[in-house]
């Protein structure tokens, strides 16, 4: 299947003096969402640093305290997620997500188990 570069998930303590960086670099927020996380408001920002590619900034200050790294995943777009997801199943990789599910931007996603990537969550996002 086709796949692509998507986005870089990246854990922040906060946003704003995360952002500030990034605009620095050139690459200023696009926008600012709320996610629903299991009943908590959790703030992302999407800064577009290729066409295409974001980088998503997750406000997660309490897993970044807590000693998680502060790569939280990278994204690759699919055209089918449904079916990349069966196949690589079949094929034995281990999967966090067996069927896709909301995501941040509003489209199917599934996360791989970390161990598939040597400790890097992979995550798949419909395109």
């Amino acid at each position: 299947m086709t796949r692509k570069l998507d986005h870089i998930g990246i854990y922040v303590r906060s946003i704003d003096d995360a952002a500030a960086i990034y605009e620095r670099l050139g690459f200023p927020v696009e926008r600012v969402i709320q996610f629903d996380a299991g009943g908590r408001a959790v703030p992302i920002a999407f800064i577009p640093v290729a066409p295409g590619v974001d980088l998503e900034l997750i406000e997660a200050p309490g897993a970044l305290d807590a000693g998680i790294e502060p790569l939280h995943h990278i994204c690759f777009e699919v055209p089918d997620i449904a079916s990349e997801l069966a196949a690589l199943e079949a094929s034995g990789v281990p999967l966090a997500d067996h069927a896709p599910r909301p995501g941040a931007a509003a489209r199917l996603i599934a996360f791989l188990k970390p161990e598939a990537a040597h400790g890097v969550r992979i995550e798949l996002a419909e395109k």
